[in-house]
């Protein structure tokens, strides 16, 4: 999912957070006021509350294509990606593979290396400079300049890799 994420730009919406494990509660958006408000009366008392302003989301829209999605990115191989999506005759992988070939390979492929690299660090700042020290790079590379003018200069986008 990780992969499918940083490659695609995907994002997540709440019903699909609690989905994917990377939240614990579901807390729709006219609940959010009161449920801070209530943390901050009674931080004590976190997970009650936190279980009773919860509700439970309709159905992550991820969730349909979850299995897709689990054989299609397992690679950290950018190039084994793009063939396993060019191999699905499905609607949903025709559609993955045009955003895919719209990005930066090379921004694609430091993305996966980035992940596969974070898995062996040891603390969020080690992340948090990895990710700087990319950013910090990728902002003199070609690829930078050609993706600001096709998309916000010419707002042609077509990128030119």
């Amino acid at each position: 999912l990780g992969q499918f994420l940083a490659l695609t730009g995907a994002r997540l919406d709440g019903a699909e957070c609690l989905w994917a494990g990377i939240a614990t509660h579901y807390i729709p958006s006219e609940r959010l006021s009161e449920t801070k408000a209530r943390i901050v009366d009674d931080p004590a008392n976190l997970s009650a509350i936190l279980e009773e302003m919860g509700e439970t989301p309709e159905a992550a829209r991820l969730a349909g294509n979850e299995e897709r999605i689990s054989r299609h990115f397992a690679s950290d191989d950018f190039e084994t990606i793009l063939a396993s999506l060019e191999s699905d005759d499905s609607e949903w992988a025709a559609k993955e593979l045009e955003t895919l070939r719209g990005k930066s390979p090379q921004t694609c492929k430091v993305a996966l290396r980035q992940l596969a690299d974070s898995s062996r660090l040891d603390s969020f700042a080690d992340n948090m400079a990895m990710e700087y020290r990319i950013a910090s790079r990728v902002l003199v590379r070609p690829d930078f300049a050609e993706g600001v003018r096709a998309v916000i200069v010419d707002k042609t986008n077509d990128p030119q890799w």
